[in-house]
């Protein structure tokens, strides 16, 4: 017998179709992988009344989840690209998943809130935060387990929640927040617990997240200890390549930054004896100008003689269109459009010129310049890596200025392009000029 017509409202039917049911310990999108499939690898649309046409897959049946994952490490570490960086560590992660329920469900959560968006589908990305809180709250209880909080699985689902944010953007701090949260766990797993595999790679690969985290906090971190510079790469399971090397530096500017916070609140709250001031303004100096020494030899070193070139400028005419850079003159009052800056490749971007002490806005006014280059050349979602120093230019200039207009219009441009929500709010949560209490 044929099933009563359902006279519901077509929006409420569609609804139906694609309701999620709670189902604590397993997989609760069912059926959302339906509308995925019919829109994308079949390139065409079947009317709404179709969703109610298609079988639902077995609860134990979830090749289709494969594909999801697949499709959200493709866009996340795309195929190796020498002069990029390496984008293993997600691929890496994944090929461990089927050993961790934990990481398991993470990536079904981040790979059906991806294809979501992809879609334009809120009921899909809804299926995916669903998992997403579940495994936030069994993350929260391996953390605290002695032996669980040094798996492989547990820090490479942190890792992995790292990008969920990036695309989600669920609060303002909640990509900040993952991101200290990670740092805190690979300090207490040690060095030696990242010198293979996987969580070797989830530690070098994505150092300039480690980094920068410590940036924005503005205080001193164990990235800076020898054994840290040293002990994960004593294996040679990868070499140092320019950003590692930079970033070895780098990573002793954030005790720099605290001690100037710190000299400055004391100088705010009461009188300092003016011996005091001038030996604690002296040490300050002596690690500033130990840092630029250092940054000078890392420019020689790696800069000056980098194989593939050095950067030109050009008005990448061919390129794609894309947000136009201009500046005002405070000379001459005029309005000023610079050439683009070109790199030999994406690598040597990545360092921005990090050797030089430009007045500040100088060195935003470069990072907007070697934005379009980086943006249109870079696969996938590696343009997160830019990420940082983008939103250090955005907090250099003030609100209104036509630099900073062209910073948010990148920022969006970026949201469009890569379906990064956390882009599109101008990722507020990594700025180095807000205090992470």
């Amino acid at each position: 017998m044929s099933a009563a017509p359902d006279d519901r409202p077509e929006a409420d039917q569609i609804h139906a179709a694609v309701v999620i049911e709670e189902e604590p310990e397993e997989n609760p999108f069912i059926v959302i992988e339906r509308k995925a499939l019919i829109e994308t690898w079949h390139g065409w649309r079947r009317p709404p009344w179709a969703l109610n046409t298609i079988p639902r897959f077995p609860q134990s049946d979830l090749p289709v989840l494969d594909v999801f994952v697949e499709r959200f490490i493709d866009a996340f570490a795309p195929d190796e690209r020498i002069d990029c960086g390496s984008s293993d560590a997600i691929r890496s992660a994944g090929s461990v998943r089927m050993f961790s329920p934990l990481l398991s469900d993470a990536f079904h959560a981040v790979s059906i809130v991806y294809f979501g968006q992809f879609l334009g589908d809120w009921r899909v990305g809804f299926a995916g935060y669903n998992i997403y809180t579940r495994v936030l709250r069994r993350l929260q209880s391996a953390l605290f387990h002695p032996e669980q909080s040094r798996s492989e699985g547990v820090f490479a689902t942190v890792v992995l929640l790292m990008a969920y944010e990036s695309l989600q953007h669920t609060t303002e701090r909640a990509l900040i927040n993952h991101c200290i949260h990670a740092l805190k766990l690979i300090e207490f797993r040690g060095p030696y617990s990242h010198m293979f595999g996987m969580e070797h790679l989830c530690f070098t690969e994505l150092l300039p997240y480690w980094v920068s985290t410590a940036l924005v906090l503005r205080a001193p971190t164990f990235l800076a200890r020898p054994e840290w510079k040293t002990i994960p790469w004593s294996a040679e399971a990868s070499s140092k390549d320019i950003m590692a090397s930079l970033l070895e530096q780098v990573v002793d500017l954030p005790a720099i930054l605290f001690q100037f916070d710190q000299l400055l609140a004391a100088k705010k709250s009461h009188p300092i004896p003016q011996v005091e001031l001038a030996s604690r303004e002296a040490i300050l100096w002596n690690s500033v100008t130990n840092l630029k020494d250092r940054l000078i030899r890392w420019k020689i070193e790696w800069v000056d003689s980098y194989p593939s070139g050095q950067p030109y400028e050009s008005s990448m005419l061919e390129a794609e269109p894309f947000p136009v850079f201009e500046y005002h003159n405070f000379l001459t009052g005029e309005i000023v459009t610079p050439m683009y800056l070109v790199y030999p490749d994406p690598q040597l971007a990545r360092t921005i010129d990090g050797d030089q002490y430009r007045e500040q806005v100088e060195f935003a006014r470069l990072i907007c310049r070697s934005m379009k280059y980086y943006i249109q050349t870079v696969p996938g979602n590696m343009i997160n890596r830019m990420a940082f120093p983008l939103r250090v230019a955005f907090d250099t200039f003030a609100e209104g200025d036509i630099e900073r207009r062209y910073i948010g219009a990148v920022f969006q441009l970026v949201q469009r392009k890569n379906m990064l929500k956390s882009w599109g709010k101008f990722m507020p949560d990594i700025s180095a000029k807000k205090t992470i209490q």
